[in-house]
């Protein structure tokens, strides 16, 4: 889990494994209008067998259709294909010019990390896939979740300890 942790500071990629995705069975994190704060109490779960971190990387790029943001994963990084998005960014700033070089950003796949949990809240709703952007000035979520392992010395994921 911490080679995982580092490696995502030094520009390293986990190739992974074949990765698909169910939108429904995500962990919501969004607070309604109005609500500046929440507690979310949650179990983060164990790690797959045979892999050494319980977060999955995965790159994605986020648009927002009919007022709603939605993620789209990245073609071009998760499955080595040609992505819409990715074409779409390079013919922008193929261009030279600076607005379409501002534009080209909103094109950009973003690093984004999945980890299984239980929403302590809710745990009859069993396993939830929670998905949070990678944030490269290390103050992002995954960061505060490793500051929290490191700060108890151990794999909060074993179910041992």
């Amino acid at each position: 889990m911490m080679k995982q942790y580092e490696s995502s500071h030094n520009g390293k990629r986990d190739s992974g494994s074949q990765k698909t995705y169910d939108l429904k069975n995500y962990f919501n994190t969004q607070l309604p209008t109005g609500v500046n704060e929440a507690t979310k109490r949650i179990r983060i779960l164990p790690p797959a067998d045979g892999q050494k971190t319980p977060f999955t990387t995965m790159y994605g790029h986020k648009k927002k259709i009919n007022g709603e943001w939605k993620t789209f994963p990245c073609l071009k990084h998760e499955k080595g294909e040609d992505c819409p998005f990715c074409q779409a960014r390079e013919a922008l700033l193929a261009t030279g010019r600076e607005e379409d070089k501002e534009l080209a950003k909103q094109y950009s796949a973003r690093q984004m990390y999945i980890v299984k949990i239980i929403d302590r809240d809710k745990e009859h709703e069993g396993v939830k896939f929670w998905r949070f952007n990678h944030d490269y000035r290390k103050q992002g979520t995954h960061d505060k979740i490793m500051k929290a392992i490191m700060a108890v010395g151990h794999n909060i994921t074993d179910v041992e300890t």
